[in-house]
């Protein structure tokens, strides 16, 4: 029981990311002036911030996937590695980004 509900809440954790990270994608400019920031740096870098969340989105669902539902192996392992990495990148980058739009 506690197992499908640990499924359940990953999944929906997962999707929410993913769902914020595709709406401050669409309203990166909107986010950018409630911010305080100006410039195309800025807005790069709530896009950065978005793709972050995406990548974060990803790897839960791997996690849920890979961990949970199915057996662990290499290939989930490598994915999951990648997604994080992708979301550090992201947020360093969006980190930079937003520093220099102010």
């Amino acid at each position: 029981m506690i197992r499908r509900v640990n499924i359940v809440v990953g999944f929906a954790v997962a999707v929410g990311f993913l769902i914020a990270a595709l709406w401050g994608w669409q309203n990166a400019a909107g986010i950018a002036m409630k911010l305080a920031m100006s410039g195309q740096s800025a807005i790069w870098g709530v896009r950065c911030a978005a793709v972050g969340l995406g990548a974060a989105g990803q790897v839960m669902i791997l996690t849920v996937m890979g961990r949970w539902v199915y057996a662990r192996d290499l290939v989930s392992d490598v994915l999951r590695l990648g997604g994080v990495l992708v979301f550090m990148l992201a947020g360093v980058v969006a980190v930079g980004l937003a520093l220099a739009g102010r």
